[in-house]
């Protein structure tokens, strides 16, 4: 994978490289990576660098829009005291928010939307399970008849 033209195009200074352990050094490329593939929200930020390594495909557009909206959530959460902005009623006009509105995160919301992340890491640990031809569907069974 990292003879992939993506990497080839990393720039890293090399003493600093070579003192980081290997984990380090490929959280160093990663985000590398992701700075040279531009600004990406929501699922195309992980489909973007997911695709260099062969493991991009199709995402439910439903799960694609409550990821993008957890993503905007978040942001109004941690940044705008839980008050809408206009990049937040924007991105999200489904919600029918007015810039300054309080955002409220309601049971079924969070249902939806941690849900929708679940989904989506199901969705990647399927596209490994075919890589490495292992049936995770199996090992999904599994485990949880082991939780019964």
């Amino acid at each position: 994978m990292l003879r992939k033209e993506a990497f080839a195009k990393v720039r890293v200074p090399l003493a600093e490289f070579e003192t980081i352990d290997k984990e380090e050094r490929m959280r160093f490329l990663l985000a590398e990576l992701g700075r040279n593939l531009g600004r990406q929200n929501g699922v195309n930020a992980f489909e973007g660098l997911l695709k260099h390594f062969d493991l991009s495909g199709e995402v439910d557009d439903q799960d694609r829009k409550l990821i993008w909206q957890t993503h905007h959530l978040r942001n109004i959460l941690v940044h705008r005291a839980s008050r809408a902005d206009r990049r937040f009623v924007e991105a999200c006009p489904w919600l029918k928010l007015n810039v300054n509105d309080y955002v409220s995160i309601s049971h079924e919301m969070l249902r939806d939307c941690g849900s929708a992340i679940c989904r989506y890491v199901l969705t990647i640990t399927h596209r490994l399970g075919k890589r490495y031809e292992v049936d995770t569907h199996e090992l999904i069974r599994k485990a949880q008849s082991a939780e019964h």
